[in-house]
């Protein structure tokens, strides 16, 4: 994809919470809990796709799951 990508084990309100505590200089643009079928069971997938506001430091978009 060309950009940096970081992956967490935090959990939907954990991913919540960081971008609201430690995510100054981003604008979540999407947020979205995906379900998918492993097997029998139902996986939960977080998805949040954030970009740098102007004048933030470091890269142009930010993904964490």
């Amino acid at each position: 994809m060309g950009v940096r990508m970081f992956w967490s084990g935090l959990g939907v309100d954990g991913n919540r919470d960081m971008f609201k505590r430690d995510g100054e200089g981003l604008r979540v643009v999407e947020d979205e809990v995906a379900v998918e079928k492993v097997g029998r069971a139902e996986e939960k997938f977080h998805w949040v796709l954030a970009v740098k506001e102007d004048g933030a430091e470091g890269d142009q978009h930010v993904k964490a799951d």
